[in-house]
């Protein structure tokens, strides 16, 4: 389902933002596998649902021991704001010098990912997540 970045939560940033950082995954019956290339860990794993988040799942929106090391390597910058908070990059391509990624979250995580999603995929304002990992809003 081709979704908004600034719309995703939950399963589906995470898989954003290991799709971003690692490309395509590996898919399961039940789950999606990146390789991460890193030896400490090779594997980053996105379930699917119905099931809550679990430890062993990659979780950078929610956890920050998986979230806080993307902020300095991705030179992420990160603001309170008066219902959440700000995350800002500010990127520089080839074909489009000198872009300031903006994106708004609920926590500093959350707002963290949005601004390394849109930036990573090159300024893009979709992105196309697995059907089961979207939460549809009604």
């Amino acid at each position: 389902m081709l979704m908004k970045v600034s719309d995703l939560d939950g399963r589906a940033l995470n898989w954003a933002v290991a799709y971003v950082l690692w490309g395509k995954p590996r898919k399961s019956e039940h789950w999606h596998c990146f390789d991460t290339g890193n030896s400490d860990q090779p594997q980053a794993i996105v379930r699917e649902k119905p099931r809550s988040i679990q430890e062993d799942e990659y979780n950078p929106s929610g956890n920050w021991a998986h979230g806080g090391p993307l902020i300095p390597i991705c030179d992420v910058y990160l603001f309170p704001d008066t219902d959440g908070y700000i995350a800002k990059v500010h990127a520089v391509f080839e074909d489009h010098p000198d872009i300031e990624v903006t994106m708004h979250g609920s926590t500093p995580l959350q707002a963290a990912c949005l601004c390394i999603v849109k930036y990573l995929s090159r300024c893009n304002d979709e992105i196309e997540i697995p059907d089961e990992l979207c939460e549809v809003k009604s």
